[in-house]
């Protein structure tokens, strides 16, 4: 997992990189089962958050899924801000072989400062080994989005920024 706060909070969470194994099944690899879990914290940001950006990449093939369930919950108050689930099927599952690049922007169902966010990644094939069965997870990346008024003051502070420089040249 990879963590950066400049300018707002983004975790990019690489199972495929797991380690002692990767979540990766299939593909001639003894695994029909891969599952990855994640949690972490954002706290204490200058601005409320008010959803999430999450880009997914990976590949699947054949009778094999890659799925991803996210839950975001406000730490204050217990509340639930955000569940959902997305499943990536190959073509022997019904869906379509290749790579999976999917990029959405789910709303928080109330802004929040403070939350805990638990991530479950899950590989499977039907099969092993079998090098028509794939399912790999590269890389989760998650970009917390404030709330409209703190991008306006924040697009207003680097412009001001940007026509200070100008102004010394």
């Amino acid at each position: 997992m990879q963590t950066s706060t400049n300018p707002l909070p983004q975790v990019y969470v690489f199972p495929i990189a797991g380690n002692p194994f990767p979540i990766a099944a299939g593909n001639g690899l003894p695994f029909t089962f891969g599952q990855s879990l994640v949690t972490y914290t954002v706290s204490g940001g200058p601005a409320p958050i008010t959803g999430v950006i999450i880009t997914t990449s990976g590949l699947v093939r054949g009778n094999a899924s890659v799925s991803w369930n996210k839950r975001v919950v406000d730490i204050r108050t217990n509340t639930t801000l955000l569940n959902f689930t997305a499943v990536f099927y190959g073509s022997g599952l019904g869906g379509s072989d290749g790579s999976i690049l999917n990029t959405q922007l789910f709303n928080f169902s109330t802004p929040s400062s403070n939350f805990s966010v638990i991530d479950t990644i899950t590989v499977f094939t039907d099969q092993v080994p079998s090098p028509n069965d794939v399912a790999f997870a590269y890389q989760f990346g998650q970009e917390f989005v404030p709330e409209p008024a703190s991008m306006l003051a924040l697009g207003v502070g680097l412009a001001g920024l940007v026509g200070l420089r100008r102004r010394k040249k």
